[in-house]
């Protein structure tokens, strides 16, 4: 980001979620088994996040805070002082209003969310990708950019994209193909805003509303299902034609003016 734009600052969020009723033992176990379960998927996912570090380095030299979770008051307070000309919102926990009409009101351009999914058809989290896998709708895995609102991944849309794949990455691959394409889309995205392009279409107007899923929903049981169609079926679904044939009836959202 920062070799292609000017990259202002930097808010590092830790996603601190809300406390569980549930005893520590109960909270421990749960942990286990799902941490169990997702290695494989944890196992790619920091598996690229080092690859990043050792071709990138650490950080960019820009002004930089951590916060337990985004919307602490900090937050707010930093986006004022910097009066960016836009904020880009991605992999935190969901901004709720204030947070949101105070980096709008601060930006010169407004709020825009990179979604490593394909909006309308797949919101939410943990990891969209991993969803397409538990789905077997390899054809979903995509990227969008979009104005953020105080919904998960459904504010209007700036463009959408389908990340282009041949059937044959493994875990690793598929999600570095993923982060690699969504970056390239935003940056485009933050080019066309900047020359003043607009590109707003609701997520409403679509047809079909597509599917929200949260992250409590990611089971050991997705992981097994999404791991299993990965090696099972993925490649099966390019070689037949099948991700091709889908892709082609999908409602995708071109940067054109």
């Amino acid at each position: 980001m920062a070799q292609h734009a000017d990259l202002a600052a930097i808010v590092f969020s830790g996603n601190r979620t809300a406390g569980s009723a549930e005893s520590k033992t109960v909270s421990r176990i749960r942990r286990l088994v799902r941490g169990l379960a997702g290695f494989p998927f944890r196992q790619a996912w920091f598996g690229l996040q080092k690859t990043y570090r050792d071709e990138l380095g650490g950080p960019p030299d820009v002004e930089t805070i951590r916060v337990p979770e985004i919307n602490e008051p900090e937050v707010a307070r930093f986006v004022e002082r910097i009066r960016p000309d836009l904020v880009l919102v991605s992999g935190t926990n969901l901004l709720r209003g204030p947070l949101i009409e105070a980096a709008t009101s601060w930006s010169r351009l407004g709020v825009v969310n990179l979604h490593t999914g394909l909006s309308p058809y797949l919101r939410g989290g943990p990891n969209c990708t991993n969803w397409c896998l538990a789905l077997s709708r390899p054809w979903l895995v995509g990227n969008t950019v979009m104005w953020i609102d105080q919904g998960i991944d459904s504010g209007d849309l700036i463009t959408t994209e389908c990340t282009p794949l041949n059937g044959s990455e493994g875990l690793k691959d598929l999600h570095r193909k993923v982060m690699d394409h969504a970056h390239d889309l935003v940056l485009r995205a933050m080019t066309a805003i900047n020359a003043g392009e607009q590109h707003r279409h609701p997520q409403a107007d679509f047809e079909e509303p597509g599917d929200l899923y949260l992250t409590r929903d990611w089971t050991p049981l997705r992981s097994f299902l999404a791991l299993c169609h990965h090696r099972l079926g993925y490649r099966r679904a390019f070689v037949n034609g099948t991700v091709k044939r889908e892709r082609a009836a999908l409602n995708t959202i071109d940067l054109v003016s």
